[in-house]
């Protein structure tokens, strides 16, 4: 009873980019992980380091020469091509 599965660092940063793919360019991101206190954190552990979450996000969109909104232009649908796919 309660359990459940967590994202792995990959999982997690793969539906980052999805997500910023795919959102519209007029929308502004604040955020895309947090600093959680890390005395108090259980899991997941590797959200500890969120500069190296940013820093391969920023990675990955530019090495894959991608874009926030990149699926709305072109009449792309968000679902179409995407290598992200929860377990």
């Amino acid at each position: 009873m309660g359990k459940f599965t967590l994202l792995t660092w990959k999982e997690y940063v793969d539906a980052v980019v999805m997500a910023i793919e795919c959102l519209d360019k007029n929308i502004v991101i604040h955020r895309i992980t947090g600093d959680g206190d890390k005395n108090r954190l259980v899991a997941p552990i590797w959200s500890k380091d969120k500069i190296k979450t940013i820093g391969e996000v920023s990675k990955r969109l530019k090495n894959e020469n991608s874009f926030q909104g990149q699926c709305s232009e072109g009449g792309l649908g968000c679902q179409q091509g995407h290598r992200f796919r929860y377990r």
